[in-house]
């Protein structure tokens, strides 16, 4: 168990140092390829630039296309993944704060904090390309992801201020619902655009989870001040 968190701990130290770097060389100039030929062909988004019949079969389109999808999809599972290593360390920072180990929760709900963190920054990296391409089905996934790591983050900080005391965390959890709120709204209004009534009932059922997680934030706020 050791070893497996201590190598839960240097992943998030590298995502960390990882996450700092800007996009790449490379990444800029696949970006720019799909940004003229968009212009060039009138397209209005990256799906209607690929239905584009000259470039059904050009080779060096078709490799440019997988190279975006490819960096979306990386970004984005590396912000889940850490997004899932914060969830874990969350909860063994509870257990061990329940058993009055307080050096090794403290370091716990620290990793935690730190995972989420650079969950979002993947999350919003892969939502920087997908909103350079313009492709609104792209966007809709990052920002649900984004928003249910603001979710679980927030929930994050607000058990952890329970546990510490700390108001300051607790008001950290207001903004980290209150982000996930405008992730799942910007959601909902590409969603409603684009029909899929699906997903536009889970993102509302959401929200509506979201409001109730505000009020009981508040709810404490205001007992824990009184």
């Amino acid at each position: 168990m050791n070893d497996t968190q201590d190598q839960m701990y240097l992943n998030i130290e590298n995502a960390e140092i990882v996450i700092k770097q800007e996009l790449t060389k490379q990444e800029t100039i696949a970006l720019e390829v799909v940004y003229h030929s968009m212009e060039f062909y009138g397209a209005d988004c990256f799906e209607e630039l690929r239905q584009e019949p000259n470039l059904l079969d050009n080779v060096f389109f078709q490799a440019i296309r997988n190279m975006i999808f490819e960096y979306i999809d990386c970004y984005s599972n590396l912000g889940i993944v850490l997004y899932k290593f914060a969830l874990t360390t969350h909860r063994l920072g509870i257990i061990d704060e329940k058993e009055g180990k307080p050096i090794e929760s403290k370091k716990e709900f620290e990793y935690c904090q730190r995972s989420f963190q650079v969950s979002q920054d993947f999350l919003q990296t892969a939502l920087v390309i997908a909103t350079r391409v313009k492709e609104d089905k792209l966007i809709i996934n990052v920002l649900l992801s984004l928003a249910c790591c603001h979710y679980y983050r927030g929930i994050s900080l607000h058990e952890l201020g329970l546990f510490l005391h700390q108001i300051i965390k607790i008001n950290e959890s207001k903004e980290a619902l209150e982000e996930s709120k405008v992730n799942l709204k910007q959601s909902l209004k590409m969603l409603n655009k684009l029909s899929f009534e699906q997903q536009i009932k889970e993102v509302k059922q959401a929200i509506h989870s979201l409001e109730i997680s505000e009020k009981s934030c508040s709810t404490f706020i205001a007992r824990f001040l009184i």
